[in-house]
């Protein structure tokens, strides 16, 4: 896994504003990844952008849906250890 590949990712999804975080499922828990987030909070009730069954990455304010759900998609692909582009 490459944090620098997740970063740039999650920067991208949250370049026209808003914020994002990656989590992880741990059965019937969702544990969040320290480290894993990138823009500002905005105190807006939590989306969910993409959800594997493991991977969780969650957003607020964000502008672009489907452009972040791609590079939401992507961002589990590095953390499960394939680079899916």
């Amino acid at each position: 896994m490459s944090d620098s590949e997740v970063m740039n990712l999650l920067s991208q999804i949250v370049k026209e504003g808003g914020k994002v975080w990656v989590a992880k499922r741990i059965g019937r828990r969702i544990s969040y990844i320290e480290g894993l987030k990138a823009g500002e909070e905005l105190f807006l009730p939590p989306e969910v952008l993409y959800d594997d069954g493991q991977i969780i990455v969650f957003c607020e304010g964000i502008k672009n849906m489907e452009r972040a759900k791609n590079l939401a998609r992507r961002v589990a692909a590095v953390l499960e250890g394939g680079d899916q582009k």
